[in-house]
């Protein structure tokens, strides 16, 4: 369920209740759907993204994904790189196609909408980076993060790609370089040389 209709559900719940006013517990006076269970609900959602910010931060920080850090290590691994670039892709994805009515897209920030196209761009260079194989892939991602749903949703889908973000961890300590950057590595290493001066 979208945003308005559940402040249409709210609404309604509101208008059968017999009162509005909060009883000493705290719970609303007539139903467990009355303001201060929408509320609570509210806070802890707020919280859960709070929490998945914080831990995306923490990888990012964690692998130096501003610095740069984690832009050498994906340069070795094209699998790794596809692999992260689809998580990421996925989470850009969560954030900025859900629930965006045409009121709300002529609403977004300049950034939130630079978010969406870079995301666009991206989705299309996975399709073109790994080939035909991983087309399914790259299209059931982008169609399963558009359309309305509901926070928990969207909570869990975010979750759910933050966590294989960080289970991806050993990988980065140790990437499995493609045969082209190994090959490529060897020849430009410098070998060792033998001097055959005997003098």
């Amino acid at each position: 369920m979208d945003a308005r209709g559940e402040i249409v559900k709210w609404q309604d719940s509101l208008s059968r209740d017999e009162g509005i006013g909060i009883e000493a517990d705290g719970s609303s006076s007539s139903t467990p759907d009355g303001l201060t269970t929408r509320l609570r609900t509210a806070a802890s959602q707020i919280r859960s993204l709070e929490r998945e910010y914080d831990y995306l931060r923490l990888w990012a920080d964690g692998y130096g994904l501003f610095s740069g850090e984690l832009d050498k290590i994906l340069a070795a691994s094209k699998r790794l790189r596809h692999s992260t670039n689809r998580l990421l892709v996925g989470i850009c994805q969560t954030l900025s196609d859900n629930d965006l009515k045409e009121d709300d897209r002529r609403s977004l920030s300049l950034k939130s909408a630079r978010v969406r196209d870079i995301t666009e761009a991206a989705v299309y260079i996975l399709r073109g980076d790994e080939g035909s194989d991983n087309d399914s892939d790259a299209e059931s991602d982008s169609e399963s993060a558009r359309g309305t749903s509901s926070i928990e949703d969207i909570i869990d889908d975010l979750k759910t790609n933050i966590q294989c973000l960080v289970d991806l961890g050993p990988r980065y300590e140790e990437p499995i370089q493609d045969k082209a950057v190994a090959e490529e590595e060897a020849v430009s290493a410098p070998q060792p040389t033998i001097h055959w001066d005997l003098a």
